[in-house]
């Protein structure tokens, strides 16, 4: 008797391999670096503190044996910094941007906060603000922890009695009316004067500035024709 013919039995299909791990793990890792991205261009549009010159309420260079010393002073502490900031000074020359460093911190015998940074040598202009600004770039763990840098109206804007009074300065009880700023410029309301843009001098720190009529110039300055 011959054999019965023997039909071969398929073997079962393997199923496709299933792979909803990685596809969560992929979609998880991209949210994660678009957060991260967000989060770090979020830290680095609002953790720099930048100081302008003119909040500065002094400066004093002195030589030394081996390089050029210069202490920047507030007679009062800036809101933004803390004792111990590192700033970077950065002062502008006729034909480039110089850079130093400083530390923060009060004077040990007199109410200011002063900080002093050192040069390789003697700079033109060391004592006029307009040529400095100081940063500091908040770390992100303190950035995280909540310090920020507060926008303030630089003193260096107010230039007349109307933007004194603006910025929320005092206005004197005395005729005619005059407002002072706290780095001490004290501008008088007149009724009337010419529109002409004048430059004045401050005698003492030969800063320059301009202001929109002669009659906006602070007490003490000297007009520059």
């Amino acid at each position: 008797m011959d054999p019965l013919p023997q039909t071969p039995t398929p073997l079962p299909e393997l199923p496709a391999p299933h792979k909803p791990f990685a596809r969560k793990f992929l979609i998880w890792l991209a949210l994660v670096l678009v957060v991260g991205i967000g989060v770090t261009l979020w830290w680095w549009n609002n953790s720099l503190i930048t100081v302008e010159g003119s909040y500065i309420d002094n400066i004093n260079g002195f030589q030394r044996q081996h390089d050029f010393a210069v202490a920047y002073v507030w007679r009062e502490g800036v809101s933004d910094l803390q004792e111990g900031d590192t700033l970077t000074v950065a002062h502008r020359s006729d034909d480039a941007v110089l850079y130093s460093t400083c530390e923060y911190v009060p004077h040990p015998s007199i109410e200011e906060f002063f900080c002093e940074a050192l040069w390789p040598t003697a700079i033109d202009g060391y004592s006029e603000k307009e040529r400095i600004v100081l940063s500091k770039r908040i770390s992100f763990f303190e950035f995280i922890k909540g310090r920020r840098s507060i926008i303030e109206e630089p003193i260096a804007k107010i230039n007349s009695f109307e933007s004194c009074v603006a910025a929320g300065y005092p206005v004197m009880e005395s005729y005619p009316e005059k407002c002072r700023t706290s780095d001490g410029l004290t501008f008088t309301k007149y009724e009337a004067c010419i529109q002409v843009i004048t430059s004045a001098r401050n005698p003492q720190t030969r800063e320059i500035r301009e202001f929109p009529t002669p009659c906006d110039v602070p007490e003490g300055w000297e007009k520059i024709y």
